[in-house]
Order: C-alpha cells, then sequence, then structure tokens
C-alpha cells in the first residue's frame, strides 16, 4: 500500500550556522529500527516499523537532495507555483545535497538552507522549531502483529518538500506523529500472541562467514555482506595479480636460461673455432719450423733420426737448430736458451730463419757472427739474473740480433 506521509524532527539548535546571507539548519529526519505511531484520516493509529535498509536506500535519499524548504506544508511545490510560492515567502530554501548517514545509531540528518530574513528571524527566537518532511512510502502489514501494524518497503521523496513548522502547542513532546524509542513497541493489543514488551527480539538473520554460521540483527546483513564480498575481490584480485607476476617471473628465468644456454653454445663454439683457428696455424708454424730446420740437423748430423722431431715441441726444435746454427757448444747453449722467453727464442728464429734463405754466403756468415755475439752474452747475465744489469744485457742482445737480422733483409733487396 503506498500513502503519503508527513513526519517531524526537532532542528538542533547546538548546529545553527548563521552566514549573514543565509542560515543552515540540521534536524534528525528519522530513526531506523524503531517502531512509530500514526494517526489515521478516522482519528485512529497504525504502528510502523522502519528498518535501517528502507531509511538508508540510496536511490531513495538522491530525491530528497535540493528539495524545497517551505513554511508550514503550503502543498506541493512545482516548477508552475516556484515563483508565485517564493513571492508570497512560503518557500524560503532548499535542502542541502548533505545528507548525513548515521549508522552506528540509525539515524538520518537532513541540512537545510534557509535565505528568508524574517523566517531566520522566527528560528532564532525559537518561534519555529522542527523540519517536516512530506513524502511517499510503501507500506505493508507486519506479518509478526495484528492489524494495524505495519512495516515500511520503501520511502519516495520524489516531489515533496520539507516545511519549517511551528512549536507545537502542548510542547516538544505533543507531535502528530510520536516516534519512540527502540525500547517500545506498539500496544499489548496488537500483539498475536501479547509478549513482555521489554523483551521484544529485534530481528535476526543468518549468515555464514567462513564456513560458520552467525545469528546476526537484520539490518547488519547487507553490510556484512557487502563488507565480505569487498574482502573476497580484494583477495581475488591479490591473488590474480600474484599469479600473473609469478608467470611473468618464470617466464624470465626461461628466458634468462634460454639466453643463458644459448651464449654457452655460442661461446663453446666460439672457442671451438679459435682452438681449430690456433691449431691451424701451430700446424703451418711447425711445418715451417721443421722445413727450415731438417737442412740445419742434417749439416749437423748426417744420420740425424727425423724421428725424434715427432717427439718435440715447436720450440725444442728452434732451440735446437738456434744452437747448431750458432756452431756453439750445444750443453751451454742448450741451458741458457731454455731460460729465454718465447720472445726472445721466436728472435733468434727470425736471424736463423734469415740466414738460412740468404743467397750471400760471406753474408750468411756475417750475420751469424754477429748472432753468436749476441747470445754468448747470455752467458754473462748469469751473474746479476735479477739485476738492472741483467735487463741492460738482454736489452743489447735484442739490439745486436735485430740488426744482424735487418742487415741480412738489406743485402738480400740489393
Amino acid at each position: 500500500m503506498k500513502i503519503q506521509a508527513c513526519d517531524r524532527a526537532g532542528i538542533d539548535f547546538s548546529k545553527l550556522k548563521d552566514l549573514g546571507n543565509r542560515l543552515i539548519v540540521t534536524g534528525t529526519l528519522a530513526i531506523a529500527g524503531q517502531w512509530m505511531r500514526y494517526l489515521n484520516e478516522d482519528q485512529t493509529e497504525r504502528w510502523e516499523y522502519l528498518p535501517p535498509e528502507t531509511l538508508f536506500d540510496f536511490s531513495s535519499l538522491s530525491t530528497l537532495q535540493g528539495a524545497p524548504l517551505a513554511i508550514q506544508h503550503p502543498g506541493a511545490v512545482t516548477t508552475d507555483n516556484y515563483r508565485e510560492l517564493v513571492a508570497k515567502g512560503e518557500v524560503v530554501g532548499s535542502v542541502s545535497t548533505q545528507i548525513n548517514i548515521d549508522r552506528d545509531h540509525n539515524q538520518l540528518d537532513i541540512v537545510g538552507i534557509i535565505y528568508d530574513k524574517p523566517t531566520i528571524d522566527l528560528i532564532l527566537k525559537g518561534a519555529i522549531t522542527e523540519l517536516s518532511p512530506q513524502y511517499w512510502k510503501e507500506i505493508k502489514a507486519h506479518p509478526d502483529f495484528k492489524d494495524g501494524c505495519y512495516i515500511q518497503k520503501a520511502r519516495d521523496y520524489t516531489g515533496c518538500e520539507v516545511s519549517l513548522v511551528k512549536k507545537a502547542r502542548g510542547g516538544k513532546d505533543a507531535k502528530l506523529h510520536l516516534a519512540l524509542d527502540s525500547a517500545k513497541a506498539p500496544p499489548k493489543k496488537y500483539f498475536l500472541n501479547p509478549p513482555n514488551i521489554n523483551n521484544i527480539k529485534k530481528p535476526m538473520a543468518t549468515i555464514n562467514i567462513d564456513g560458520i554460521d552467525l545469528e546476526i540483527e537484520s539490518r547488519d546483513k547487507k553490510l556484512i555482506e557487502k563488507a565480505l564480498q569487498e574482502r573476497d575481490d580484494k583477495i581475488k584480485n591479490l591473488t590474480e595479480s600474484s599469479d600473473a607476476a609469478n608467470k611473468a617471473i618464470a617466464l624470465l628465468e626461461s628466458e634468462k636460461a634460454t639466453l643463458e644456454a644459448t651464449n654457452s653454445i655460442l661461446s663453446k663454439q666460439n672457442e671451438s673455432i679459435k682452438q681449430q683457428a690456433k691449431d691451424e696455424a701451430d700446424k703451418r708454424e711447425r711445418e715451417e719450423t721443421v722445413r727450415i730446420a731438417i737442412p740445419l740437423f742434417k749439416s749437423f748430423d748426417s744420420q740425424f733420426d727425423l724421428s725424434v722431431l715427432e717427439k718435440s715441441s715447436n720450440r725444442e726444435i728452434k732451440e735446437e737448430a738456434i744452437a747448431i746454427a750458432l756452431d756453439s757448444l750445444p750443453a751451454v747453449i742448450d741451458k741458457r736458451l731454455d731460460k729465454c722467453s718465447d720472445t726472445e727464442i721466436n728472435s733468434y728464429w727470425q736471424v736463423v730463419c734469415s740466414q738460412n734463405h740468404q743467397p750471400n754466403a760471406q753474408s750468411s756468415i756475417d750475420s751469424t757472427s754477429e748472432l753468436k755475439e749476441a747470445l754468448k752474452s747470455i752467458k754473462r747475465i748469469d751473474q746479476s739474473f735479477d739485476s738492472e744489469e741483467r735487463r741492460k744485457l738482454e736489452e743489447d742482445s735484442m739490439i745486436n740480433i735485430e740488426n744482424a737480422w735487418m742487415q741480412n733483409r738489406f743485402e738480400e733487396v740489393i
């Protein structure tokens, strides 16, 4: 059943704000979870229970914002008569878009803005003390009570107005619509089985939280369900984010492992190529060394066993060839050559190679003599192996060797 209602709420004078060009007033519109007594047109009474979910329904509250604020309920305020009512001083302001919801106390406060100076003066004098909203609501018979008791199913403030009304003649408690606190209920005559009024149970509901059934007040069920849903959504989002992050990490690790394996293969291939090139270069160098050394070995010993070369290193072949080319005591020279660096051996070998390919015999003898002189100086280094003198002698030796090699190259060109 849909009916029109008109409630009253006292103005909270402690929250009045006089801003000079307007006055801000605040009043409690309704308190949910309570029974309220109304007078019907035939002066009989009816009792209505207002559930919190009905009072705090957003679609209902949004229609209350910006509603006209009038004096003594002038009737319906429309766009057609708005200017006329303002001119008569019957519409003096509007309801603010700010609607305060106090869920802890199931209380709804509205804020009115008044621009009319005479009306502001009446409020400040205490002649006007109440706010009275006019609205439509839907009610149905309460299943737990006899006829005359209802439960509000919906409130609709569409097209309503909120009026400022004077102080009731019988005082603040002589209101047409008396709101009772939650400890009271309709008289016993309305009960199907009259209970002790002081022990009336609040409407309860059962809710399952993490597998456990709990009994709570019906008014709290939707709020708890919403909070649980928000919690579950957050957990789901965090889980999905964590899974996505783990997948991304696993993919990166897989790509890293693939890259490392590829790099390892390429590195091994590169090392293999380098080693093959080195082996090939060493092979060619050894063949060239053997090719040059064999005539020297044959000239020194016509019965020289060439199979010995197979077990000798490239350096060992060079050392033997250098010793033969110098025509010196092998035992002494071998001992000294063994202490030479690879760079020194290669330098000596270059001279040997130059001498071995030199067509001018006299030049070859001279070059060999210079090489002999350079190598003989090595014997003098033994006495100052770690001294500055040794470094100087080595440098002189290298200079002599290089001069001999350059002399051969010069004469060969000429």
